[in-house]
């Protein structure tokens, strides 16, 4: 578990360390080919809108201003699995969001009885594609844990667990990468 480089987006209708205490927390995780800058102007229009919340953009492992990874398992040989970790990722943002709300926190600490949920956390939070799946692991964290859960988990441009090879994109079927692939070349040898 690490605390990641993360970066606080507010609204400027935030005035003084008391307003940005109890502001709302909104977590943003970006994709696996992403970071969290990329968040950044979507950000801005969360907290335009909802001048009382503060976006948290985190930037997973080897991503951003982050650390590497260890994907090998310390105890063992083995390459963790897919499942594992993405589990990591969810535990690596628990951690960056304690540490980003919390006492310790350079800047301003969150109001936990305004800004986080009951048992700390982050009320809402927000996934693309990879970071969906992590939002998704933070949740399911915070239930096996029996802790408050987010109140609002979205996910953009991602689906909840695995995907079956029938399914759009998968394999070299119609849809897939593959397959688009090879349409464009046939295209352009056409025309």
């Amino acid at each position: 578990m690490s605390v990641l480089a993360h970066k606080w987006v507010s609204s400027g209708k935030l005035s003084g360390k008391t307003e940005f205490s109890k502001a709302r927390v909104c977590v943003i995780l970006h994709g696996i080919m992403g970071s969290g800058r990329n968040w950044m102007t979507p950000a801005k229009r969360i907290v335009e809108t909802n001048p009382n919340w503060k976006c948290l953009l985190i930037d997973h492992r080897c991503h951003g201003g982050s650390p590497p990874s260890d994907t090998h398992d310390s105890s063992t040989t083995r390459i963790r699995t897919p499942r594992e970790q993405i589990d990591s990722c969810a535990a690596d943002v628990e951690a960056t969001i304690a540490a980003a709300t919390g006492e310790g926190t350079s800047i301003t600490p969150s109001d936990p009885s305004v800004a986080l949920l009951p048992c700390g956390g982050a009320p809402i939070i927000m996934g693309h594609s990879f970071g969906g799946k992590v939002a998704l692991a933070y949740a399911h964290r915070r239930i096996k844990e029996d802790y408050s859960v987010p109140t609002k988990t979205w996910m953009l441009d991602s689906m909840p667990g695995r995907r079956r090879r029938s399914q759009a994109g998968a394999g070299d079927g119609p849809g897939s990468v593959g397959w688009v692939l090879s349409a464009l070349e046939r295209a352009a040898s056409e025309g």
